[in-house]
């Protein structure tokens, strides 16, 4: 081949010989060739590909002698035999291009809110957590008996470690979206998927829990009225008030909060009052041994069920971009606090203020009657005003939560586009609130209105989130050790939560088996939508082979479905790369292929003076084009500075979120932060 260079290089037809993952060898062949730009026969155990009549790239062939290539990363499609019939040829786009640009729109700077300080960042997470004492402190007492403070108190402790790990995410990952944000990041986007539909079973069980609580509340106060469809027309009319436009507040949250905060110290006060006038009488009789019957299960049965009262706990990761930068870490310790101060606090309390079996038998609203035995009639109804105005705040967080991680999946194409839909006068998504009013009201349903049984759906969906959260934080760790971070979990602090949360999971689900089969169903559906999603191309090629089989329906719907296909691949996703190391950009082909559906990958290269372009970075690209004949790889070279101006400057230019815009996980050394970037996913070390 030494002596044909020259000649080569003149050659409209190039082929490489691939065998067993060796060397390429060099074919220099001058008889007639199928026209096919794929591969041809195999002859012995290699395969000729044949790789088109463009021009090459000055240098290629000798680098061509260098590459390892490796039969089973090609296409099945180059070992074809035959011409590309009309079935497959909207899978094979066109040939990619090489771009330069020598500058770039620059873009203005928009209006950012002023970002949440911590007092009003803790208040819209702390009202959800604290919000769950008003039914976590019954639920408790009706499994554990009087060892329900001491359940509230491993409860706090194993949620302890959760303040680092939930921190840590937050520091090297300050993007909205909780534990779907971290699996998006440090596995893959199925992975992320299934976090993702567990949040979604929180949200929805949030809503049913809360709207229900704060109906119990309201009826015990007001009068005996039908709970059940009291609780439906809550869940409707924060339906329609989120259909109306209303969003959540940070200085609402916050009032609310305080207002909430001052009720339940209120309570602890009358309630000590109360105890050390009757010397502690009630709260002897609770903790004899009449009501102690196997210590070590009521305890463990009890720390289950009081995980519930951290719910919210989780909340703050979704808004951690409209926080003010280190305020993140401090909600997460101001939370830990609250949980740690108020639930074993009112746990005690209420059984120094009422029997154990009033407290089990009035689990739904027992801080009302709490608060009239300790302080009279106008405690009582402070309670049971407060309980509603915060339950029903936690309602109205579920649907904007909802909503919020609902358009995100549908930006991502994990869920179906038409969620993106928006109302032309209040510019809702009311597709979005429709369904969760349907999804909610159903489980509401189905469960016949029982708030035990929708307190397990909701432990085991929240517990769920909390372990993917901790399994995420461990991906993190191992796969991104090099994105920098404020604040380090140890490995021994990650699997003791990730242990302690999948403990009262199991425990939850041993107090109440049949809150598995609840669960099921909402998971099985949310995860069958995202897999749809994900396997739609798939799903219409079934179709299209059966349709295949009776030729009259066959030449009406085949144009048809070969075009849905087409568009549903016609994506495109951006890499940014500052090596031309063939083996990174292949990483990125490959990552685009299993996780995106997309038939088109742009490589961004992002230089300050032209010398400076890695030397093979063109012709790596070109070999790489033809390597993936099902996607068209562009190489676009622009004359700047990689920084989030460029990267946002891209995405309004090619109308590109920058969620598919992905990048290799930068170091110690990088000057900006990937939280600055708006969203840009780190796809591999």
């Amino acid at each position: 081949t030494q002596s044909t260079w020259g000649r080569t290089k003149q050659l409209s037809d190039i082929f490489f010989c691939v065998n067993g993952g060796a060397k390429q060898s060099f074919i220099m062949d001058d008889s007639p060739v199928d026209s096919s730009p794929f591969l041809q026969s195999p002859i012995d155990e290699g395969y000729y590909l044949h790789l088109s009549d463009q021009p090459v790239p000055s240098g290629i062939v000798k680098r061509a002698t260098q590459t390892l290539m490796r039969p089973s990363k090609l296409s099945k499609a180059f070992a074809s035999h035959e011409p590309i019939n009309e079935t497959k040829q909207w899978d094979y786009p066109n040939w990619g291009s090489i771009h330069k640009q020598l500058e770039i729109s620059s873009t203005e700077d928009e209006k950012k809110p002023i970002p949440l300080d911590a007092f009003r960042a803790t208040s819209i997470a702390g009202n959800d957590i604290l919000a769950s004492t008003l039914y976590t402190t019954g639920l408790t007492a009706r499994v554990a008996g009087p060892l329900a403070p001491l359940s509230l108190v491993l409860v706090c402790v194993v949620l302890w470690p959760f303040r680092t790990i939930y921190s840590e995410v937050g520091s090297a990952l300050p993007l909205n979206g909780g534990s779907y944000n971290c699996l998006l990041n440090a596995t893959s986007k199925s992975t992320a998927a299934i976090a993702a539909a567990l949040s979604l079973i929180s949200y929805t069980a949030t809503a049913v829990v809360s709207a229900s609580s704060a109906t119990e509340y309201a009826s015990g106060e007001l009068g005996k009225f039908d709970v059940f469809w009291v609780t439906i027309a809550v869940l409707a009319a924060f339906a329609l008030l989120t259909l109306a436009g209303v969003r959540d507040s940070a200085n609402v949250a916050l009032v609310i909060f305080a207002f909430h905060v001052v009720t339940l110290c209120t309570l602890i006060v009358a309630c000590l009052i109360f105890i050390i006038r009757e010397d502690g009488a009630t709260l002897t009789a609770n903790f004899s041994a009449d009501f102690i019957d196997n210590p070590m299960k009521m305890l463990y049965y009890g720390f289950s069920t009081g995980l519930l009262g951290i719910t919210g706990f989780e909340t703050s990761a979704n808004y951690i971009e409209e926080q003010a930068p280190g305020v993140f870490p401090k909600t997460m310790n101001a939370m830990w606090w609250l949980v740690t101060i108020f639930n074993p606090a009112i746990g005690l309390m209420s059984m120094g203020c009422l029997d154990i079996h009033t407290i089990q038998d009035n689990s739904k609203n027992v801080l009302s009657l709490v608060g009239g035995a300790a302080g009279g009639s106008w405690l009582r109804t402070l309670i049971a005003v407060d309980a509603s105005i915060v339950l029903c705040g936690s309602v109205l967080t579920a649907y904007v939560g909802v909503g919020g991680l609902v358009t995100r999946l549908s930006m991502d194409r994990c869920l179906p586009r038409i969620f993106l839909h928006t109302n032309r006068f209040t510019k809702s998504h009311h597709w979005t609130i429709l369904g969760f009013f349907l999804l909610t009201s159903s489980l509401y349903g189905v469960v016949s209105g029982d708030v035990t049984t929708l307190s397990g759906v909701y432990a085991v969906a929240f517990l769920s989130v909390m372990v993917m959260f901790a399994i995420g934080n461990m991906f993190l760790k191992y796969k991104r050790p090099r994105l920098p971070r404020t604040v380090r979990a140890y490995w021994s602090t990650v699997i003791f939560g990730m242990l302690g949360m999948a403990a009262g999971l199991v425990g939850n689900i041993i107090v109440d088996p049949s809150i598995v089969g609840y669960f099921l169903i909402y998971f099985v559906i949310a995860m069958l939508l995202i897999l749809m999603t994900f396997g739609r191309i798939r799903m219409t090629k079934i179709i299209l082979h059966f349709v295949d089989k009776y030729e009259a329906i066959s030449r009406r719907m085949r144009p048809q479905l070969l075009l849905k296909m087409k568009k549903m691949k016609q994506h495109t996703v951006f890499f940014f790369t500052k090596t031309d190391a063939i083996s990174v950009l292949n990483k990125a082909i490959i990552y685009a292929h299993d996780n995106e559906l997309c038939d088109r990958v742009v490589f961004v290269h992002a230089y300050d003076k032209e010398e400076n372009i890695p030397k093979y970075l063109e012709e790596n690209h070109y070999i790489l084009d033809h390597i993936y004949p099902r996607l068209k790889l562009d190489l676009l070279l622009i004359n700047s500075k990689f920084t989030p101006d460029l990267v946002r400057a891209l995405s309004k230019q090619y109308n590109l979120s920058p969620s598919f815009m992905f990048i290799q996980c930068p170091g110690a050394n990088f000057p900006y932060h990937i939280g600055d970037f708006g969203g840009l996913r780190i796809i591999f070390q």
